[in-house]
């Protein structure tokens, strides 16, 4: 905790490594052995070189010997080859590294930026994080798991992490020796705890807030008014109705939640959360939001400790680990959270919504676009809502909807169209009818 604590004051992710009690730091890759070539290879022309960075015992301390030299002239990285240095990621903290720059290359570029990258089995999906190297000689830097962000699309999980890579997102010049790993006793150490998401999320009063665990929900809030056991155990509610709905996807990790008293606290955390990552994002305008898998809001007297919103962006949350699909705003997840908030909170009008959008095809979206994958506007959400519940619970789609949900997954992507003829067998024609024909019957 004392570690990540200072990167949050700083907002840096550089400094010396200190492994803890209950932690061992281990070298991966020294590159001083005669095959160390043999574990790497070279991306989008960056050729795989080894040897001693000319005058770098004399710039400052630092590793000796051998290093690995990525001189690039465009974008361009060198990965770790599979199982070159097996290893559990789940129980590493952090992964370390040493930078060179000679004082010319310093001068050539004043900021070289590269991503270090830890990349599942099949190349498709990675975590990644952003890092600037701006000094000269020898500096070493740490990059904590926990605060890595995710590649489009499928979510990367650390259990299927096998390389690293190390990503010029520009031209540049320098070296990269001594790639160790800071590894825990403690299980899910590459996670965001929930203790270390309640002291991020309330650093100045996290004493005073609350962490309420379901079976599938962690809850953090500080707020006094708000009943979080009852809340808990709705979103659980809302949880095993997915969990019926979709038996297939199998056991998940709970959903979080994050519910602040202030609306500017709520709109400011998603601000330091991007910080904390080396990105930057923009206050949420709505009512509640989910970033990085963590749903969030704020609380509004006039709705209580039910609040619609909170049950939507839970769903979000919940669905990020059981499809491992990014939320993006796309039709699958803002049509399963509007379906599963209408569930526990109805609307009263909503049929008649439905019934009226369904009666010209002036009035609702083209499928093929809808179901673009691409985000959709807030006034189609009743129509990606309902045709969810199509596929939920119409016998015939019900079927087909565990090879889709896999291929979306596969694909990285929720667009239908590449989708449709092999999973679901209809032309967008045919699954308008469908969809309308459904309509008419359930609302």
């Amino acid at each position: 905790m004392a570690l990540l604590r200072c990167v949050w004051i700083v907002g840096l992710c550089f400094f010396a490594s200190v492994a803890r009690a209950d932690e061992t730091a281990r070298t991966l890759f020294a590159f001083d052995e005669p095959t160390a070539a043999d574990a790497w290879v070279g991306v989008n022309g960056l050729p795989a070189k080894f040897g001693a960075p000319p005058e770098a015992a004399a710039a400052n301390a630092g590793p000796a010997g051998a290093a690995a030299h990525l001189k690039a002239a465009a974008a361009g990285g060198l990965y770790s080859k599979r199982d070159a240095a097996p290893l559990d990621w789940t129980k590493v903290r952090a992964a370390t590294f040493w930078a060179y720059r000679s004082v010319e290359a310093a001068a050539a570029n004043a900021v070289t930026p590269i991503e270090v990258q830890f990349v599942e089995v099949d190349g498709k999906t990675r975590f990644w994080r952003k890092i600037d190297l701006n000094h000269t000689g020898w500096q070493q830097y740490e990059v904590p798991l926990r605060w890595c962000r995710w590649s489009t699309g499928r979510i990367p999980q650390w259990s299927r992490v096998v390389r690293i890579g190390f990503w010029c997102r520009e031209a540049g010049d320098f070296w990269i020796d001594d790639v160790a790993v800071v590894e825990s006793t403690e299980a899910d150490a590459a996670e965001l705890s929930a203790d270390e998401l309640r002291d991020f999320a309330f650093p100045e009063t996290g004493a005073k807030a609350r962490t309420e665990k379901g079976k599938n929900v962690t809850l953090v809030t500080d707020i006094a008014e708000l009943d979080a056991p009852q809340l808990a155990a709705h979103l659980d509610k809302a949880a095993a109705a997915i969990a019926a709905d979709m038996p297939f996807l199998g056991e998940t990790p709970a959903g979080r939640i994050v519910l602040f008293t202030d609306r500017t606290a709520y709109q400011q955390f998603t601000v330091r959360t991007a910080e904390m990552l080396n990105s930057a994002a923009q206050p949420p305008t709505s009512g509640g939001f989910t970033f990085w898998g963590i749903a969030t809001s704020f609380w509004d007297p006039a709705y209580g400790t039910l609040r619609p919103v909170y049950l939507h962006e839970f769903v979000h949350s919940y669905l990020d680990s059981a499809l491992q699909l990014d939320n993006s705003g796309e039709w699958l997840h803002e049509g399963m959270a509007s379906h599963y908030q209408l569930r526990f909170h109805p609307q009263e009008n909503f049929g008649e919504i439905v019934r009226n959008g369904i009666s010209d095809p002036g009035n609702f979206q083209p499928l093929e676009t809808l179901l673009n994958g691409r985000k959709i506007e807030l006034n189609t959400y009743w129509q990606a809502a309902t045709f969810v519940d199509m596929l939920l619970h119409d016998e015939a789609y019900r079927a087909k909807l565990p090879g889709l949900l896999n291929a979306f997954r596969e694909a990285g992507s929720t667009d239908l169209g590449p989708q449709l003829q092999t999973y679901l067998g209809k032309t967008f024609e045919e699954l308008t009818a469908d969809w309308q024909a459904f309509c008419k019957r359930t609302y």
